[in-house]
């Protein structure tokens, strides 16, 4: 079963990459293209020194801040086709400024992309943005969001803001799921995991759904989260969507913070890391989680609140 979680997570990770290159035909680089990705006026500044250039984006303030997150997305504008797939290579670190407490997005990268090898026309060849893997900050006013990419690789840095909805709990419905899927299976899924269906309709095309499994418990005043053991997504032929899984024995780790009034309260406790999935119409988003979890999930929007 490990070694098929393995290879589950693998694909869907190299799906995900390709899957972050913005298609946007174009010509020429122009500023429709820029924002059809960014969605917002944070402002931001670009200055280059040793080898590396810096990215302060400033955010203009919102009401209720913690609604919202920012997507910090490498990328280089170069000519593709309509048939590949294509992927910025690199990944982020993050690093505390100790004086000031700011944290510092560094994107490691030499600059080289990805693509898959299909045979294309030659007249789909146009221009786009290619982007990498992104990391996500939470969005407050009072820090500007600092970014170090590589100098001289035309790596660029775009943003997105998201507004993303409260918690939002879900039915258990693995026997509605698994009537689709094999004999041969549905012991399988059906002993080691419970199925949740969402079916969406009324939100935008471009929206992400968080998927969040945990467990609800009465704890103390220290941070909580579930062990995540692995996650991923799989397919097969007699199943008409795509589905996602995640494994947790449901153990809970916890900060060591003294806590004076020993006072429990009851909270949703879940992993640090849920999954974020594309939204599709055409598809209900399916997800198998270990037994003894619930989930919960939230929906995120692309947000153009701060547009002037």
């Amino acid at each position: 079963m490990k070694k098929k979680l393995s290879s589950l997570l693998l694909l869907a990770m190299a799906l995900s990459a390709i899957s972050c290159s913005q298609r946007k035909p174009a010509s020429e680089k122009s500023t429709e293209a820029t924002d059809s990705i960014q969605k917002t006026d944070v402002s931001q500044t670009v200055t280059e020194k040793d080898e590396l250039r810096k990215y302060v984006l400033t955010l203009p303030s919102l009401q209720n801040e913690s609604q919202y997150k920012v997507e910090i997305i490498p990328s280089v504008w170069m000519e593709v086709d309509d048939c590949n797939g294509y992927g910025l290579q690199g990944k982020f670190e993050k690093s505390v400024d100790l004086e000031t407490g700011l944290t510092n997005l560094i994107f490691k990268s030499d600059g080289e992309v990805f693509q898959t090898a299909m045979g294309c026309p030659t007249d789909s060849m146009h221009y786009e943005y290619v982007t990498g893997p992104t990391t996500l900050m939470d969005y407050d006013s009072s820090k500007p969001i600092n970014v170090e990419v590589p100098a001289g690789k035309n790596i660029e840095i775009l943003h997105t803001v998201w507004k993303v909805s409260e918690m939002i709990p879900v039915a258990q419905s693995t026997e509605e799921i698994l009537k689709d899927f094999p004999e041969y299976q549905k012991k399988l899924y059906g002993s080691t995991y419970e199925g949740y269906m969402i079916k969406l309709t009324n939100i935008a095309e471009d929206s992400k759904i968080e998927l969040i499994p945990g467990i609800t418990k009465a704890v103390d005043c220290n941070e909580h989260w579930i062990t995540n053991q692995g996650s991923g997504s799989g397919g097969m032929v007699e199943v008409p969507y795509t589905f996602y899984f995640y494994e947790s024995d449901g153990k809970i780790s916890s900060t060591r913070m003294a806590c004076p009034d020993g006072k429990l309260t009851k909270k949703f406790i879940h992993s640090m890391n849920p999954m974020t999935v594309p939204f599709k119409k055409s598809e209900p988003i399916v997800i198998f989680i270990s037994k003894g979890l619930e989930l919960r999930y939230r929906i995120w929007d692309k947000t153009e609140t701060n547009k002037k």
